[in-house]
């Protein structure tokens, strides 16, 4: 098992090879580590890894008439919708600096990369790598359960995230893999996209779409999480508060994940 020390405060570069790595690696946590689903891909047949390589499963909202609109209330709890923006930013869109990590396949395509970084890479209590691990647990996580769950999501996605200068994963689609994975199939999640690679701001015609869909399904909550806070997260806070004004409209700290890049200042 590969294992860094990496103190909080300190800038890291790490090229993760789990060529060599066992199987039966430990991911080291501290006391607030929330489990993650390591197992969930365990007992995946060939036919349902190929299935989570091909075409996003995910319906894009620009997709819905709006007279299907209304059909999505029953998909929503005490009036709220989830919002994720980027998610799993670190993993496959942070910036090639020093606080890149590249996490590379083995044969074996029972994981997905989120989960081959989670699951066989060890960090230090306190350190940087343990902070964006836990971090994606939560999300990782919370996406499962609210898919499983068929609870509204809408996720906030790179534009033609393909083509993001920093994705690393063009050949094998791993992001769109990692995607189909923990959303399940569920019809109760829907995408839009970001007008930038590296910011959350959203157009003019997405934000109405939004704000017309939202009416439609009654929301009156709208709890956003993802990456990075501060940053692409705070972008599309500013501009889905100025449709829904006066609306509650918070910031979810479980399920935000903040840079690598800030943290390590």
């Amino acid at each position: 098992m590969k294992k860094v020390t990496l103190p909080a405060g300190l800038l890291f570069l790490a090229v993760i090879s789990l060529a060599n790595l066992s199987c039966s690696t430990q991911f080291k946590t501290g006391p607030i580590a929330i489990a993650g689903q390591s197992d969930a891909s365990a007992s995946y047949t060939n036919n349902e890894i190929k299935r989570y390589y091909g075409k996003l499963n995910v319906r894009s909202l620009a997709d819905v008439p709006e007279s299907e609109y209304p059909q999505y209330k029953k998909y929503v709890s005490d009036k709220t919708v989830q919002v994720i923006v980027h998610p799993a930013y670190f993993i496959f869109f942070q910036d090639n600096n020093e606080n890149k990590i590249l996490v590379k396949r083995r044969n074996d395509l029972s994981k997905n990369i989120v989960d081959l970084f989670l699951d066989d890479y060890a960090a230090d209590t306190g350190s940087i790598l343990e902070q964006i691990q836990l971090s994606l647990k939560n999300e990782n996580r919370f996406l499962r359960e609210k898919s499983l769950r068929r609870e509204l999501v809408i996720l906030v996605l790179p534009p033609r995230y393909k083509k993001h200068p920093e994705y690393p994963y063009k050949n094998l689609d791993e992001f769109g893999r990692y995607l189909n994975e923990v959303t399940n199939g569920s019809p109760s999640l829907l995408y839009v996209e970001s007008e930038e690679f590296k910011s959350g701001y959203l157009s003019g015609d997405t934000l109405n779409r939004l704000n017309k869909f939202f009416n439609a399904v009654e929301i009156r909550t709208i709890r956003l999480g993802g990456g990075y806070k501060n940053m692409c997260l705070k972008n599309c806070y500013d501009d889905i508060a100025s449709i829904r004004k006066g609306q509650n409209i918070v910031m979810a700290p479980e399920i935000c994940t903040v840079s690598p890049d800030v943290i390590s200042r």
